[in-house]
């Protein structure tokens, strides 16, 4: 994730280039978002599109430039849970219509880890419930803070994809309880058929 401000657009993408170089597991889409700040003294304000705060001192310039990119972030993974639910819902109706649903062990696998590593990105990387550091002995930081998350409704973009990995765990779990069921009931007829084949061996031993 990469926040710029008073940045143009040419020198934007340049330094983007460059911070790519350092980068692993670069995303394919480019998603992003605008905000304006406004410099305005003695007012305070936030809007859905722009925040007007007194100085443009550096700690509060960061501040904002946070909880526009945990905006972002969030937009992302909200992108990812809405595939993995729609992959889900896929196979859910291929249930319900068939009685079976086709999906292999490796890709079952690889959904699970999927989910998971969203969650734990959400938990490690965004500072979604808790106060920033920067924020905790200062009332205007923690203002601006606590109005923005409210403006981008960060808490609640949040738990709806806590609910949303609840449910892709939730049904991955019946997956994989219904994979780990057809595989036994293979082996168990590969048991079955070699022990059929060393019964007839014995037999035919005995008779020829």
């Amino acid at each position: 994730m990469v926040c710029f401000f008073g940045y143009p657009e040419t020198e934007r993408t340049g330094l983007v280039n460059q911070v790519r170089k350092f980068c692993t597991h670069l995303l394919e889409e480019n998603i992003h978002e605008e905000y304006e700040i406004h410099i305005r003294p003695g007012s305070f304000e936030i809007e859905f599109d722009h925040i007007t705060i007194g100085e443009p001192d550096p700690v509060s310039i960061k501040l904002i430039m946070l909880n526009i990119s945990q905006s972002v972030a969030l937009n992302y993974y909200s992108k990812q849970t809405a595939k993995l639910l729609e992959n889900i819902q896929n196979y859910t109706l291929q249930l319900e219509k068939y009685g079976n649903f086709r999906i292999g062990w490796m890709k079952l696998k690889m959904f699970i880890g999927k989910a998971l590593t969203i969650k734990n990105r959400i938990a490690n990387n965004l500072y979604i419930f808790d106060t920033p550091p920067i924020a905790w002995d200062n009332e205007y930081l923690n203002k601006i803070d606590r109005g923005m998350k409210k403006e981008f409704d960060l808490q609640g973009r949040t738990r709806n994809i806590h609910d949303d990995i609840k449910i892709i765990t939730e049904n991955l779990d019946l997956f994989t309880n219904f994979v780990f069921h057809r595989r036994s009931t293979y082996l168990e007829w590969i048991v079955i058929l070699l022990i059929f084949i060393e019964v007839m061996n014995i037999l035919i031993g005995r008779l020829f």
